[in-house]
Order: structure tokens, then C-alpha cells, then sequence
């Protein structure tokens, strides 16, 4: 900004407010990981892979298949990758069950067995460009950018017509061996299939709650209901054949990508991370770092492990049971007081924006200041100096009593001056519109967006210990036990980063132990 208020360019002094408080995110940031269930870290084999779309995992095998915008990577457990295919972008991956890959790329459907890659053509009128792949019991449905295509156990591919849904195709699953739902366009059509699965017998659209957006992706719950991401939530259909809204709290700037409903839990992956909730209702949490924080674009799951896919690589997490399993399982729970000698989470976010100095007074000031300046006058200073200098002689000659004389006479002469001047200048049009309120609201955006992103940091650092402490207090082995306590411990050393002291200070007040040797319940 080039805000100028009695000769101060606050500019200058915000700019570097500004970076002060980016500084200390990332520093708290360092010092305390992301909440989450699981750990992920890269997975072995994929290190130069980048930019992944697609991923799948073969059960039988264990083999992964990466897909990026120009090619196809396999490896074998524990082997490293290698390019198998250059097939152009890769939208979608899948193995079959005799091990072959297919995939779903722009140029079309291509089957990868050990010995060649074969390329399938999907049927008259059917676009070459493939979206998705889903299989439904033995046929194998491919999604194109005007259609679907169907191929059944060692046939040709044929375009399914008639009661098959027209237009680009986003997102396909299967529910059971006759049931396949569809999102083209912003609706979701379920389709009947035959026994064979290569003719439609029955088709609807249903229609979504309003709100929420276009459908991005679909999932097949354990309980066989269907679950619907959506750009702002998620929609669930149930026996009752009807669309139910279910709320979904998205970190701020977060977009989802893509969906996966297991025993474990339900997971989205976003442009921001990775979430998990154990029921689809939420609440979702982001995974451990560095799942939690990087972009992901697909995820696939494979027995008791997770495999992710983005622009920064390939990672692997072993899936956990959900806590609610823990609990059934689990001896009733002592009464937890930890809880009410705590701050409440909205208490430890105020103190936060206030050591952070992003408190709401912040930008108030800032647009003040920005409208008040109009009334402030420009000040100018001015000042000269002269100088001048002369000489002059005169010369002259008499004739005196018979003698000649002669007269000179030499003068000089030296002057100074000086002057100053102070003006005073008002635009007085700047109290109406000031140019510089363009800049002010730049700024109150990036003020607004740093403190959601604290604001986000804070309560799941908060629930995460929660949940630790919960689950230490339920967990039988002692060693496990331990290791949640020294996880609560990590995260309430990560709120007091946040608070500069704050945190442990209160405990301090509430208990005479430290935070880090306060009893766990």
C-alpha cells in the first residue's frame, strides 16, 4: 500500500506485519503436526513419480499402478517403479481379476497384461476419451466424456444406449452386480443391469438436495448405502431411495477431489490434504502430516493399507480400526475430568489471534486510517540560497600646478540571500473514495484467510488431543497407551506454541503439573 499518514508509510510497517505472522504460522506449523488417525510416508519405489491422477492397488499382487498426465507406472512390492505405458493423461486406473490393468486415459481404454499394453475401442459413437472404470461383477463399465461403454467377460466393449445416461461421465460405482450409479453432468443415474451386466433394464435419475454444488465423486458405504461428494458436502442415499444432505465442515480453501468409504471410515481427499470421519456424518480431521497438508488426487485401498496419489508423489498409511470398534470392544471408561480443567478450544483460539496480533481491532484500525488519511495535508519544504559578487575600478587623471596625476579607485562588493517556503496540500476527494481502499481490502482477504488457517490449526490440534487422551484411557496395551500420552503431550505442546505460553500457563493454574506430566485419563 502507499499509505501515507504524518509522513509514515504504513505500507512498509504492515508488509512486514504481515510476514511476521506467516513466519510464526510456519513456525507453529513445524513444532505441531496436523491432527489425524494415521501415518503416511512415501511410498518405497515411487520417489520419482510426480504429478499423479489415478492410482490403484491389485489385490492378488500387491502391485501398484501410478497414473500421471503422460504415463502409467507400475512396481511389484517392494521392486522400484518403472514406466510401464505412455498412454497420454490418465484419468483412471483398475485391475482385473486375472491381474491385467486397464486404464482409463484421453486416448482411450487400455488393457496392460505382463507381455503388451492392448488398446480397446469402446463402439460406434462412443468418444475415445475415457473417464472412469468400474467394474460390475465381470463387466467392466468404462465412463467416457459422452457416455458409457460396457464390456463383458471376453467381448468388445459397446456403447450402452437408450436408458444410458448422455454426457461427460465423472464418476461411476458399482452396488452389487446389477446396480451401477453414474454423476454426469450435476445429476446421478442409477442403472439396473441384466444378469450378463451387458444390457440396461432399468434406469432413474435422482435427484440431489439443492445446495452443495455439482456431485464430484460416489462411494459404496459398508452398509450399502451410497454416498455422494459433492464441491460443499455430501449427499447420502439410503434404503428409502432418497437423497439425504449430510453437512461437511471443508478447511478453509479446501476443494475435494475424490472419495473412498471402507470399514475404517470414509476419506476425502482435497487440494488440501487428506480428511477421515468414521462415519460418513463426520467429523472429518485431517490426516497426520504429510497426508493432512499436500494435495491429493486419488487413493486406493488394499487390505489393512492406504495408498495415496498427487502432484507430490505416492504415500502409504496402514488403515486403523475405527474408534468406535475400540470402544465396543473396550472396558466402560473411567470418569474423565481432564476435560473441565482445560481451556474450552474457543478460548485457546483467542488467545491465539491474540498472540499472533489477529484480532478483529487489526483491520478496523487499518480501514480507518485508510479513510481518516484524506484529511491529513501533504507537507512540502522548500528552501534556497544566493549569492552575488562585484568589482568595479575607476581610473581618472588631473593636471594640477604643472604635474600630471592619475586617480585609480577599485571596488568590490559580496552579498547573500536566502529564502523558505512550507506548503500544505489537502486531497480532499480521498474522504469520499480513497485509492488506496483497492489495497485495504487486499489486504483484509489475506488478514481473513491467515486467520481461518490459525483458527483451523487450533481446533484440530485441540480435538486430536482429545482424542488421544480418549483413546489412551481405553487402550489395553500399556506401551500403546503410552504412546498416545506422549502424542497428547506433542499436541498440547503445539497449542502452547500457538499461544506463546498461554496454554500451559492455564494448566498450570488448573493443576500444579506441567503439561507435559499432567496425568493422562
Amino acid at each position: 500500500m502507499q499509505l501515507a499518514i504524518g509522513g509514515t508509510r504504513l505500507a512498509i510497517s504492515w508488509g512486514m506485519l504481515r510476514i511476521t505472522h506467516r513466519s510464526i504460522v510456519a513456525l507453529a506449523l513445524a513444532l505441531a503436526s496436523a491432527a489425524g488417525a494415521q501415518e503416511f510416508a512415501p511410498l518405497a519405489g515411487f520417489e520419482r513419480v510426480r504429478g499423479a491422477l489415478a492410482v490403484a492397488v491389485d489385490a492378488a499382487s500387491g502391485r501398484v499402478a501410478v497414473g500421471t498426465r503422460s504415463s502409467v507406472w507400475l512396481a511389484a512390492p517392494g521392486a522400484p517403479a518403472v514406466r510401464a505405458l505412455r498412454a497420454g493423461e490418465v484419468r483412471d486406473l483398475a485391475f482385473g481379476a486375472d491381474g491385467a490393468l486397464w486404464v482409463a486415459s484421453e486416448r482411450g481404454v487400455l488393457e496392460l497384461t505382463r507381455d503388451a499394453a492392448r488398446p480397446h475401442a469402446l463402439g460406434p459413437g462412443t468418444s475415445g476419451r475415457a473417464t472412469r472404470l468400474a467394474w460390475l461383477g465381470e463387466t467392466l463399465v468404462v465412463g467416457t466424456e459422452d457416455g458409457l461403454a460396457a464390456r463383458a467377460s471376453g467381448g468388445v466393449f459397446a456403447r450402452l444406449n437408450g436408458a444410458a445416461p448422455e454426457g461427460a461421465v465423472r464418476a461411476l460405482v458399482a452396488s452389487g452386480e446389477r446396480t451401477l450409479f453414474a454423476i454426469t453432468g450435476t445429476e446421478v443415474a442409477r442403472l439396473a443391469f441384466d444378469a450378463r451386466g451387458a444390457l440396461i433394464t432399468g434406469a432413474a435419475r435422482e435427484a440431489l438436495p439443492a445446495g452443495d454444488g455439482a456431485p464430484l465423486d460416489l462411494a459404496l458405504l459398508p452398509d450399502g448405502d451410497v454416498l455422494a461428494l459433492r464441491e460443499r458436502g455430501l449427499a447420502r442415499l439410503g434404503a428409502a431411495g432418497r437423497w439425504e444432505r449430510v453437512p461437511l465442515a471443508l478447511p478453509p480453501g479446501a476443494a475435494p477431489v475424490r472419495l473412498l468409504a471402507l470399514a475404517s471410515g470414509v476419506w476425502i481427499a482435497t487440494d488440501a490434504g487428506l480428511l477421515r470421519a468414521d462415519e460418513a456424518s463426520g467429523p472429518y480431521e485431517r490426516a497426520s502430516a504429510p497426508a493432512g497438508r499436500l494435495a491429493i488426487a486419488a487413493l486406493a485401498a488394499n487390505g489393512s493399507e492406504l495408498t495415496l496419489a498427487g502432484p507430490r508423489g505416492v504415500l502409504r498409511g496402514a488403515l486403523r480400526a475405527p474408534l468406535r470398534a475400540s470402544l465396543a470392544a473396550a472396558p466402560p471408561l473411567a470418569r474423565d475430568d481432564s476435560a473441565a480443567r482445560e481451556p474450552a478450544v474457543l478460548a485457546v483460539q483467542r488467545a491465539a489471534l491474540d498472540y499472533l496480533a489477529l484480532e478483529p481491532g487489526r483491520m478496523a484500525s487499518l480501514w480507518a486510517r485508510t479513510r481518516r488519511s484524506a484529511l491529513a495535508p501533504s507537507l512540502e519544504l522548500a528552501g534556497g540560497y544566493g549569492g552575488d559578487r562585484s568589482r568595479d575600478r575607476d581610473w581618472d587623471e588631473t593636471f594640477t600646478s604643472g604635474f600630471d596625476r592619475t586617480f585609480l579607485d577599485r571596488n568590490r562588493a559580496r552579498g547573500r540571500n536566502f529564502d523558505a517556503g512550507v506548503a500544505l496540500r489537502w486531497q480532499l476527494g480521498g474522504a469520499i473514495y480513497h485509492p488506496e481502499e483497492i489495497d485495504a481490502s487486499r489486504e483484509a482477504r489475506e488478514w481473513i484467510e491467515l486467520r481461518d488457517e490459525v483458527l483451523d490449526e487450533i481446533a484440530q490440534l485441540y480435538f486430536e488431543r482429545r482424542r488421544a487422551q480418549l483413546d489412551s484411557a481405553i487402550e489395553r496395551d500399556p506401551h500403546l497407551a503410552a504412546r498416545l500420552r506422549l502424542r497428547a503431550d506433542e499436541l498440547a505442546a503445539g497449542l502452547d506454541a500457538w499461544t506463546g505460553g498461554w496454554w500451559s500457563a492455564q494448566l498450570a493454574v488448573s493443576s500444579p503439573q506441567s503439561p507435559t506430566q499432567e496425568s493422562m485419563p
